[in-house]
C-alpha cells in the first residue's frame, strides 16, 4: 500500500489498445549501449504521461511488460491528444509528488500484479472511481486482462471489480489517500483480489475474490461481516497472499484492530491465528500471513506514542521488526522506533529492511535506506547511500518535500531464487533520475544497483512550473530471474 500526500493523477481520455508481438528481445537489448539489466525476472508497470496546456492538459497511460534481459514491450495503450480541462492542476500535482503509483486515482489502469514465477502478468482497467470527468469505457473495454510475460495471449477475463483501488481522506486539514493495487497469485493457476459484497449480515463490505486464470471462473472466497469501520484511509483487508495454493491468509481490519486470518478459496476453514504477545510489553503485533517456507517469521511492533521522526511522519507510529523462532522466541532486529522502519525481503539468512534512521552512522541525513541483517540479529549493514545533499524531511516517503523514499515492488516480501530485488523510488543515486522516479534492482548484497524503467520524470519551465510529465507506476514484479 502507498501513502499520498495530496495528489492526483492528470485525468486520461481514452483512445488505441494493442497487443503486439514480443520480438527478438536479446537483439533489441544488445543495441543499447548500458546493455540491459538482468536478474530481477518480470516487470510491468504503467507509464503515466501529461503536459501542461494553459488551464488543461493532454495526457496518456499505457502498460508496459519487461523480462529480466529485455526491452519493454507496450501491451495496452490509452492516449487522447485533445486537452482535457484540469482546474485543479492535477498533472502539475503529480509531478511535483514524483508519484506515479497514484495514477489510480484518476488514471484507468487500476489493480496490477506479477505471478511468483514471472510468466504471468495481470491488470485491471476502469474508470468507474477517476477523481476527475471522464467519457465512459464500454464493458468490454475494462475488466481484468491477462497477459504472457512475452507480451502475448492478450485476453479478457472479466469484469473489473467494485472496491476501488484508493482510500480518500484528510490528513493535517488536506486531501490524502491510501492506494492498493495489488493482485495475489498462486502459481500461474489463480489470482486473488479485493471485491464489494455482502456477508451473512446483508451488508456489503470488502472481500476476497478468486479467479481462476484458465476458465475466467470467479468466486467469493471470504463471508466478512461489515464490523466497526476502520479509520479514513484504512483497508478492512489490509493485505492478502496464497500461503497454499488454494489458501489465502490476510489481515483483517477491524476499527483499530488487526486479525492475521486464512480461508480457503471455496470460503471453508476460514480460521483467525492467535496473535504472539508482543514482545516489548507495550506495543502490539502487527500481524503477518502464515505459514512462510522459511524458519522464522518477521513480526511488525507498533508501540504506542510518537516516532522519533515524528516530524516528518507525524501520523505515524513508532515501528520496529522482531523475529520469531519455534514458539515465541524472539529476536528484536531494531530498536530505532522511527515510523518508517519496514520489512522489504527476507531470506533463510538475511531480512531486507527500509528506514530512515542512521543506526550504523552512516545516514547523517536521514534519507531513506535499505538495509540487511540477518534473522539472529547479526551482520547489519547498509546497502544503499541515497543522498540528496540535505536532511530529509520525508523520512521513507515518497513526496514534494527534501529527500527521497522507497516503496518495494516485489509480489511477495518472502524470498525467492531471483538475485535482485526490486523498488520503486524518486532517488537518483545513478544520476540518471534528477526529477522523478524509477524502479531500480539491488542485488541481496548490495551490489549491481540499475535502473529499470526509463521515463523522463517532470520537465520544468524557466519559472519552475511543471510542463510535462512521465512516470511510472503502479508497478508490479515477479519470477526469479
Amino acid at each position: 500500500m502507498v501513502r499520498v500526500r495530496p495528489s492526483a493523477w492528470a485525468a486520461m481520455l481514452l483512445a488505441a489498445m494493442a497487443a503486439p508481438a514480443w520480438g527478438l528481445c536479446a537483439r533489441t537489448c544488445a543495441r543499447r549501449p548500458g546493455g540491459c539489466a538482468r536478474g530481477f525476472g518480470t516487470l510491468a508497470y504503467v507509464m503515466s504521461t501529461c503536459r501542461v496546456v494553459g488551464q488543461a492538459q493532454v495526457g496518456s497511460q499505457e502498460l508496459r511488460v519487461q523480462r529480466s534481459g529485455c526491452d519493454p514491450v507496450t501491451v495496452m495503450r490509452f492516449e487522447d491528444p485533445t486537452p482535457v480541462a484540469d482546474p485543479l492542476g492535477l498533472c502539475a500535482l503529480v509531478g511535483r509528488n514524483h508519484l506515479g503509483t497514484a495514477s489510480p486515482i484518476a488514471g484507468v489502469f487500476q489493480r496490477l500484479g506479477v505471478s511468483e514465477t514471472g510468466k504471468s502478468v495481470v491488470f485491471e482497467v476502469s474508470n468507474a472511481f477517476d477523481l476527475v470527468e471522464q467519457p465512459p469505457l464500454a464493458p468490454e473495454e475494462q475488466g481484468f486482462f491477462y497477459v504472457r510475460s512475452d507480451g502475448r495471449g492478450l485476453r479478457r477475463l472479466g469484469p473489473p471489480s467494485r472496491d476501488r483501488t484508493y482510500r480518500a481522506f484528510v490528513s493535517g486539514g488536506v486531501p490524502a489517500a491510501t492506494i492498493t493495487t495489488r493482485i495475489a497469485f498462486a502459481g500461474d493457476r489463480r489470482m486473488a483480489f479485493t471485491d464489494l459484497a455482502p456477508g451473512p449480515d446483508g451488508v456489503e463490505t470488502e472481500q476476497l475474490f478468486t479467479m481462476d486464470l484458465a476458465t475466467a471462473e470467479r468466486r467469493q472466497a471470504t463471508q466478512l461481516v461489515a464490523g466497526t469501520p476502520p479509520k479514513p484511509g484504512r483497508r478492512i483487508i489490509e493485505y492478502f497472499r496464497f500461503t497454499r495454493p488454494r489458501t489465502i491468509g490476510f489481515v483483517h481490519r477491524q476499527g483499530d484492530e488487526l486479525d492475521s486470518e486464512r480461508v480457503d478459496i471455496d470460503g471453508s476453514g476460514h480460521v483467525v491465528d492467535a496473535a504472539p504477545p508482543s514482545p516489548t510489553g507495550d506495543g502490539r503485533v502487527v500481524p503477518t500471513i502464515q505459514p512462510t517456507r522459511l524458519r522464522y517469521q518477521i513480526f511488525n511492533v507498533a508501540a504506542p506514542g510518537l516516532p522519533v521522526n515524528a516530524r516528518e511522519l507525524p501520523d505515524y507510529g513508532p515501528n520496529d521488526l522482531f523475529a520469531e523462532f519455534n514458539d515465541h522466541n524472539f529476536v528484536q532486529l531494531t530498536n530505532y522506533r522511527y515510523g518508517d522502519t519496514a520489512l522489504i525481503g527476507e531470506r533463510p539468512n538475511a531480512v531486507l529492511f527500509e528506514t530512515s534512521a542512521d543506526p550504523v552512522g552512516e545516514n547523517p541525513f536521514h534519507n531513506c535506506q535499505l538495509f540487511r541483517i540477518s534473522p539472529h540479529g547479526l551482520g547489519l549493514r547498509q546497502l544503499t547511500r541515497f543522498d540528496q545533499g540535505r536532511h530529509s524531511d520525508e523520512g521513507c516517503q515518497i513526496g514534494p518535500l527534501a529527500g527521497c523514499g522507497i516503496n518495494p515492488v516485489n509480489e511477495t516480501p518472502e524470498s525467492d531464487s531471483s538475485p535482485a530485488i526490486a523498488f520503486y523510488s524518486d532517488c537518483d543515486p545513478l544520476g540518471t533520475n534528477p526529477n522523478g522516479s524509477q524502479v531500480f534492482a539491488l542485488r541481496w548484497n548490495g551490489s549491481g544497483l540499475r535502473q529499470l524503467t526509463n521515463t523522463r520524470g517532470v520537465t520544468t519551465g524557466p519559472d519552475g512550473s511543471v510542463v510535462e510529465v512521465e512516470i511510472p507506476g503502479p508497478v508490479a514484479r515477479g519470477g526469479p530471474r
